[in-house]
């Protein structure tokens, strides 16, 4: 993987008495998935899971309530595109 950094920072989350979930999140393709695994291969009492990006429908859905929320709030409306930002 070659990822020694970030490999140090989980195994020393994991190592830590304060951690019971850790979030792992950056681009898609970035190496997120083999580096948790990695870093979990002493670890065996530890559970990987990585939750599956939303469909289209799923996203339009969750924008749209989104942008009800700030509006009711009298936040300011902003942009949001069902098919660009999303990571997984």
């Amino acid at each position: 993987v070659g990822r020694t950094r970030e490999l140090g920072r989980l195994r020393g989350a994991l190592d830590s008495s304060d951690s019971r979930i850790l979030r792992v999140h950056g681009l898609r393709g970035g190496g997120k998935s083999a580096v948790v695994r990695r870093a979990l291969d002493d670890y065996h009492g530890a559970i990987h899971r990585c939750p599956p990006l939303p469909d289209a429908a799923v996203r339009s859905g969750l924008i749209e309530t989104l942008r009800r929320a700030r509006s009711a709030s009298g936040l300011p409306a902003i942009q949001l595109d069902a098919h660009a930002g999303w990571t997984d």
